[in-house]
């Protein structure tokens, strides 16, 4: 994978740049934002100062080996752990990778998750 530092995009009036060099990405997000790592592999943005850490997140990060699954691959298995769900299937562009997107993926809240596989990892 190509180091995020040379891919990254500056920050503009009211973003931060969030980079993580062990799992391979950068991103801006909103100031305001405090930034929490739960646990290894999982990134939290969370509006204001965190009190209970991730538990009023709106994006989470989660990095992982792909096992060689593609991010539709991926999808797949999470469509199927839930059978009879309407969740809906959209695609989207990522620093010029094709995500795949579940939108109405239940939860503890109704979730949108995005899958991407760039190199390695999911």
């Amino acid at each position: 994978m190509d180091s995020p530092t040379t891919e990254c995009p500056s920050p503009t009036p009211g973003t931060l740049l969030l980079t993580n060099h062990d799992d391979g990405y950068c991103l801006l997000y909103p100031d305001g934002y405090s930034v929490v790592y739960p646990i290894a592999g999982e990134v939290c943005l969370v509006p204001g100062t965190p009190l209970m850490a991730c538990h009023s997140t709106h994006p989470l990060f989660n990095v992982e080996n792909a096992a060689g699954r593609t991010a539709g691959q991926v999808a797949d298995e999470s469509i199927a752990a839930l059978p009879g769900f309407p969740i809906q299937r959209t695609s989207l562009m990522i620093a010029g990778e094709e995500a795949t997107v579940l939108v109405n993926y239940p939860g503890v809240d109704i979730q949108r998750l995005v899958f991407l596989v760039r190199g390695e990892r999911l």
